[in-house]
């Protein structure tokens, strides 16, 4: 149940930890009795009872995932609902880039949870889907969203709420960094909504402090979660400014 959790949790927690430094039916009887006769019945062979037409349904199939593009430095997801335009000196990573990224986490994770190395992969066999990742040029602020199938990793009923909440209890119990956390709250920053918890993390090794802020809602039986971070003062400015300018429908969010 630990690695399950683990691996819901772990592509939001990687960034974390890297931005810090680290049946048969009964038959039915009657009750009457038959009357006495005075010359015995014919025995008749009841007819059987025909077996209920059972109309086949097709299961529902899970919403689709859209995700995003983007046009240079701009970028629009209108299943989401979300476009903005990235600051100068931010870069949009690609698919290898971001999944060298959850490699690399991961053996940060493993290694503060003390699991067994390799028992995370870069794979997340659906769990998670990344919608876009974007970081400044310098390391010390980043804004990504992660498309979340809670069925795919066995605890479909999760709220966001909940996710959050595991979130903020795993990160406190790594080895390397000092966590501060608040309670998970239903909030709107900007035209982010939904689910918001935020926290600072200090990498012990280095004291490097990064203040983080989780969004998470629902859309379509999915888990959407941004996550956004930042360890400088002019990280901190480009990701407020970049939360000010985020336009689009916020439907669902």
């Amino acid at each position: 149940m630990k690695l399950r959790i683990v691996s819901l949790l772990c592509a939001v927690i990687l960034s974390a930890s890297l931005l810090a430094g680290c049946g048969s039916a009964p038959s039915s009887s009657s009750d009457s009795a038959a009357e006495p006769q005075s010359t015995p019945a014919a025995e008749t062979t009841p007819e059987p009872t025909p077996e209920p037409v059972v109309e086949e349904t097709e299961e529902e199939e899970p919403a689709e995932i859209q995700l995003g593009s983007w046009g240079g430095q701009t970028y629009t997801n209108s299943w989401t609902g979300i476009t903005f335009t990235l600051p100068d000196g931010w870069t949009p990573l690609t698919s290898e880039q971001i999944l060298q990224i959850v490699g690399a986490g991961n053996d940060v994770v493993e290694e503060g949870l003390d699991l067994d190395s390799g028992s995370l992969s870069a794979d997340t066999g659906g769990v998670d889907t990344y919608d876009f990742y974007a970081m400044r040029a310098d390391g010390t602020a980043g804004f990504f969203c992660d498309i979340v199938n809670p069925a795919a990793a066995g605890t479909p009923s999760i709220t966001p709420e909940e996710y959050l909440q595991q979130v903020s209890a795993v990160l406190q119990v790594m080895d390397g960094m000092t966590v501060s956390a608040e309670e998970p709250e239903e909030t709107t920053f900007g035209p982010l909504s939904g689910v918001q918890l935020n926290m600072t993390t200090t990498a012990d090794a280095n004291g490097l402090t990064t203040a983080m802020s989780y969004f998470a809602s629902e859309k379509d039986g999915y888990l959407l979660v941004y996550f956004l971070s930042a360890s400088s003062q002019e990280g901190l400015d480009d990701v407020i400014g970049l939360i000010e300018q985020i336009g689009g429908t916020q439907n669902g969010l």
